[in-house]
């Protein structure tokens, strides 16, 4: 191959590399090629719209604006129970997969009637709050728990997520996949990193 017809190869390989993707888009947008990538879907449902905590309580651990996002256990009693044992197990498990990111966790289990006694295990990691003489608090979970707990609904009953600015924006159903709340943590924690 002579070096002029080489030069002519290289020229045109350039202008390929450079042009086909303008017309690659010029044809998307015309509506020639139809592509649509697939969207990622929440395990959990959000709660539209996202509900300002400050707005409801004074508890720092729900409402106050930080770099954490808050894993929310909400129950009506004040001994945890087996089921209640499960659930804040679940919660941990979230907690350890979040990884390099435990410090932008922060898991929370409300009392809606006096503070939830945890285990030895549990304690130093969770933050435990009492919604007792907050009855607008009281009210918003109560509402929500039709959402997020189903068959207990109007019990106040619930699992939900808090971003870092302060507003409740997930909610989980009753029997929940906690493998799934992990892909929702992991798409939440890298999507605030950057």
């Amino acid at each position: 191959m002579t070096d002029s017809r080489r030069n002519k190869l290289i020229l045109l390989a350039l202008f390929a590399l450079f042009f086909i993707p303008v017309l690659v888009a010029y044809l998307m947008n015309a509506g020639v090629i139809h592509y649509r990538a697939t969207p990622s879907k929440n395990h959990g449902d959000l709660v539209t719209p996202p509900v300002e905590m400050r707005r409801y309580t004074r508890h720092a651990a729900l409402a106050q604006a930080d770099d954490r996002w808050k894993l929310v256990y909400v129950t009506a009693k004040q001994d945890c129970d087996e089921d209640c044992q499960k659930m804040l197990d679940a919660i941990y498990r979230i907690y350890l997969a979040s990884g390099r990111h435990q410090p932008k966790v922060q898991p929370v289990v409300v009392g809606l009637s006096g503070a939830v006694e945890l285990t030895a295990q549990l304690a130093p990691v969770f933050q435990s709050v009492s919604l007792q003489g907050e009855p607008s608090a009281r009210e918003l979970f109560f509402k929500l728990s039709q959402q997020s707990m189903g068959g207990k609904a109007g019990t106040g009953e619930g699992f939900y997520i808090i971003a870092p600015e302060g507003f409740l924006m997930m909610s989980y159903p009753q029997g929940f996949n906690p493998s799934g709340t992990i892909k929702d943590m992991n798409i939440l924690l890298r999507r605030k990193d950057g």
